[in-house]
């Protein structure tokens, strides 16, 4: 029955129209010069009968054999052109079903994405604002509980939009300047509840002279060594899990950094070892009962660090550990550079007029109460008509506005409102998480893009980084970006 169905499926998707449906033709040529070839055999005969000099008819009969071969040759030929042009007719169609079907994927992760995010948004949202109330212990170990579960769900549904957009060949890559050292040590004080639980010790080594700024992507870093560091700590009953990050040594500013995860934990067999990569793979199907998880932390950590030009290997030993190294050309910075990335200046105490656009009622009580709670004014709007509206009306210093919207949606909005002259800062809020969502939101004139669920402090970064800049026409903001 599965077979069965598989076939459906597939016998359903669109045929390729056009053209490449026609049956390739024959060529007539081979036939023409086999009717000459029997044409000329027939002409040697006549000439035997007739008593003509053996010559010609040896000369007529070797000519018509020629041809008679030559046109055996010409119909070799045109056979294989036909067999190679009907089996590329069939690839092409192969292909255009298999994009066919790489598209409807990717479409239905981007909306189940978008479902998904909406609500979980919400949840991760009122537990925050919950937590900053009065609350004795078991309530907020309660609290506690909910966000760490609806962390894993975000976690697990931001491995499946990575990899869909690794398979779709989207992921992009920033360059910015960080400090590698403060970025581990913040991954380590991530883990540190789940370690003491377990009573293991979690180091780490970053040796004296090594550099600490770089240009790179922090996000794409923090993400791979958050991973290698995640596993090391769930496949370890007791022992340590140990950071190493060394620098080789550098030319012209350029530098291969190594950042090392190695733990006292179960290990690999060398038979699982090539097949530890892979997407949806664990050491063994117990691994996965055990553990859980998706077996796709790996899979999506070789992917980012080869699209950083990088590469990422393992060593292991069944009952003695693992040790992930992961190899990143970064480029070496000063502090100087550090201290010029954007996103520095404040709102020196400064109370804002907000236009906050969404549907969402949970999600728009979540962020209307951390921007009041920050002392801003807010005027809230459930869609981009009356967002619009709201502009006209309290010409506010900054809008935060929701994409997917009723009546009117964001990108409307923000369109109408550049061709009307606003040029105040317009924020995506949206639970679009593709790459081609956010240059959607650019081409529409919006100035910055924020993805749901929404963190406090990438919210109040938002309004750090474009609240107090001079306004700037929409064709400039979408140039700079």
């Amino acid at each position: 029955m599965r077979e069965a169905a598989s076939s459906d499926r597939v016998s359903a998707l669109p045929a390729p129209a056009g053209p490449e449906r026609a049956t390739p033709r024959r060529s007539v040529g081979p036939l023409l010069v086999l009717v000459l070839g029997v044409a000329g055999l027939a002409l040697a005969i006549s000439l035997a009968i007739g008593g003509q000099p053996p010559l010609h008819t040896a000369s007529a009969f070797a000519a018509a054999t020629a041809l008679v071969w030559c046109a055996r040759a010409l119909q070799v030929r045109d056979n294989l052109i036909h067999d190679l042009t009907a089996e590329r007719m069939v690839l092409q169609a192969s292909r255009q079903q298999i994009d066919s079907v790489s598209r409807a994927k990717s479409d239905f992760i981007a909306n189940i994405s978008h479902e998904i995010r909406t609500p979980l948004g919400g949840v991760l949202g009122t537990t925050a604002l919950l937590a900053d109330t009065s609350l004795n212990d078991e309530q907020r170990a309660y609290i506690g509980a909910i966000r760490g579960a609806a962390e894993g769900l975000m976690a697990l549904l931001g491995d499946i939009l990575d990899m869909s957009k690794i398979e779709a060949g989207h992921l992009t890559f920033e360059r910015s300047p960080f400090d590698l050292r403060k970025l581990a040590e913040e991954v380590i004080a991530m883990f540190g509840y789940v370690t003491r639980d377990k009573g293991l010790v979690l180091n780490l080594a970053y040796p004296e002279g090594t550099p600490r700024v770089f240009f790179g992507d922090p996000l794409r870093i923090r993400q791979v060594l958050t991973n290698l560091v995640s596993n090391a700590v769930k496949f370890t009953a007791s022992g340590e899990v140990r950071i190493e990050i060394r620098a080789r040594p550098t030319v012209h500013d350029e530098a291969h950094v190594e950042l090392r995860v190695h733990d006292t934990g179960i290990g690999i067999t060398a038979e699982q070892l090539p097949r530890i990569f892979d997407s949806f793979v664990q050491a063994d199907a117990s691994t996965t009962r055990r553990f859980g998880g998706t077996g796709l932390g790996l899979a999506i950590c070789r992917a980012l660090v080869r699209g950083m030009g990088g590469s990422l290997d393992v060593e292991s030993q069944p009952g003695s550990g693992s040790t992930f190294t992961a190899v990143v050309p970064l480029t070496v910075a000063s502090e100087h550079d550090l201290s010029e990335k954007p996103g520095k200046t404040t709102t020196g105490g400064r109370r804002l007029t907000i236009v906050l656009a969404d549907d969402n009622r949970i999600n728009r009580t979540v962020v209307l109460a951390l921007l009041e709670r920050a002392g801003h004014t807010v005027v809230p709007v459930e869609n981009g008509l009356a967002a619009v509206a709201a502009v006209e009306a309290q010409a506010p210093d900054i809008i935060f506005m929701d994409c997917q919207m009723p009546v009117m949606d964001g990108y409307e909005a923000t369109i109408r409102l550049r061709e009307t002259g606003y040029t105040a800062p317009i924020i995506a809020l949206t639970a679009n998480a593709r790459a081609d969502d956010r240059d959607r939101c650019i081409a529409a004139g919006m100035t910055d893009y924020l993805t749901k669920p929404i963190r406090p402090e990438d919210l109040h970064l938002a309004l750090q980084r474009h609240a107090l800049a001079p306004p700037r026409p929409a064709s400039e903001v979408s140039a700079a970006q």
